[in-house]
């Protein structure tokens, strides 16, 4: 069987009724032939048994003991067969084009490219709230620009750049380690606002800070691991500045977006309550330090 130009590659738990929309809006492109989608999957509420009642054509990959999404994401790398290897999520939904205008966008030379981010939700001010603190750095409307700030949900890579790597990536696939090191190596990453992706997640106040709380403690426990004790001493001690650090950049963001100027204001409060919890989940994760992975993996 000939390899496919691109794989799409999605990590999931526990987003079932997310993936139906995700996975039509990938199986109605412009140019889908070339495509195969893999689904890494370690749920419990019935993902699995949608997919392959409603979708034999995408390759699933379910995982029965826990597994955490950089885990699975490795997985799903490794079967990938694309030369074109795109990295998403269940929550978003892809427009038409946007096969098609990926296959292009690698027509370049970069070997990293990420695209915009748009709410693809209208529930209210603190939906708008939630994806400010999320992506909105990767609103539209934008212009290309050469960075290494790309969204985790829409980013896509030459197979052979990843084909150097995967091999020492034992605790998972983590996106944001993994760009700043090819960043250190020279890698150039292009932001290309051709690509568009809508993120639809809805959130309670609750699981939108629980999952801040533990994405925030996930990453400093796994940046603990790559610095010195004298660094990561250091980081704890400046925890309690990164609020207003973290307040800052996202305001400054939704500001320089006029038609989300009001928005972004009215979103100060909650903005302020959602980086104090994140500061809160670094400051946990360098307390506690690499244990809280194998914590995460035994859960």
């Amino acid at each position: 069987m000939n390899a496919p130009q691109i794989s799409v590659v999605i990590a999931t738990q526990n987003s079932a009724s997310y993936l139906c929309p995700c996975l039509d809006s990938l199986r109605n492109q412009d140019q889908s032939a070339a495509a195969e989608i893999i689904v890494a999957d370690a749920s419990t509420d019935g993902s699995a048994e949608i997919i392959c009642g409603r979708y034999p054509d995408v390759l699933l990959l379910h995982c029965d003991r826990p597994l955490g999404l950089p885990g699975l994401l490795r997985e799903a790398l490794r079967q990938a067969r694309g030369q074109i290897i795109a990295v998403t999520d269940a929550y978003c939904r892809f427009p038409p084009q946007w096969l098609a205008n990926l296959r292009q966008a690698h027509e370049m030379d970069y070997a990293v490219i990420g695209g915009a981010v748009e709410n693809g939700s209208s529930d209210g001010l603190f939906g708008w709230a939630c994806f400010f603190a999320d992506y909105g750095a990767f609103m539209l409307p934008a212009q290309p620009r050469v960075t290494p700030l790309l969204a985790g949900n829409h980013v896509s890579y030459k197979k052979w750049l990843l084909d150097q790597k995967l091999g020492s990536m034992d605790d998972g696939f983590w996106k944001v380690f993994f760009h700043r090191d090819l960043e250190r190596e020279g890698i150039q990453f292009l932001f290309d606002p051709s690509l568009v992706v809508y993120y639809t997640r809805r959130n309670t106040l609750v699981s939108f800070l629980t999952r801040y709380y533990r994405n925030a403690r996930l990453f400093a426990a796994f940046r603990c691991k790559r610095i010195s004790p004298a660094s990561r001493l250091l980081r704890v001690i400046a925890s309690p500045a990164l609020p207003p650090l973290l307040l800052y950049q996202r305001l400054r963001v939704g500001l320089t977006k006029k038609a989300h100027h009001l928005r972004s204001l009215l979103s100060l409060p909650l903005l302020a309550l959602f980086v104090t919890v994140w500061a809160a989940g670094e400051f946990s994760g360098y307390l506690q330090g690499p244990n809280r992975l194998s914590k995460e993996r035994a859960q």
